[in-house]
């Protein structure tokens, strides 16, 4: 049965309200073979419409609503552990970040021969798009 999972845009329950955001449901967990449902992007009112905000606090508060703007998170509804009972599983939705890589980067002086240099890949916040998902290589095209 449907339910809600997160009315409060609270990111540590789910991805919270949006729209125009991607969608797929025919993604494949490689390990336990369960389906599971991909989520990325999308857009979300700026958070300044929010009743507590104002001029006294430059429209910054965030505590009724979150971040506005054009969204790059990625999010996943699986069947997880129950954190009650280790025993059983539930659907639940988890955040996914981009993985972080670094190469040696050394400059021209003495000082920087030891300097590296860390990049993540992730794609820019967006709304509208379209999203594939791709089982046979467990990632996701994104136009």
């Amino acid at each position: 049965p449907w339910r809600p999972q997160s009315d409060s845009g609270d990111d540590s329950i789910g991805p919270g309200p949006r729209w125009k955001f991607s969608m797929n449901g025919g993604a494949v967990n490689a390990t336990s073979g369960e389906s599971m449902v991909v989520l990325f992007g999308g857009h979300r009112l700026w958070h300044g419409y929010a009743s507590d905000n104002s001029e006294l606090n430059d429209w910054m508060s965030r505590e009724l609503l979150p971040e506005g703007g054009y969204l790059d998170d990625l999010w996943i509804y699986s069947k997880e552990p129950s954190p009650f009972l280790p025993t059983t599983s539930e659907y639940r939705w988890k955040h996914k970040v981009g993985k972080e890589s670094c190469r040696a980067s050394p400059g021209a002086s003495w000082e920087s021969r030891n300097d590296v240099k860390c990049t993540v890949h992730w794609p820019l916040g967006r709304s509208g798009h379209a999203t594939v998902v791709d089982n046979s290589r467990q990632g996701m095209w994104l136009f």
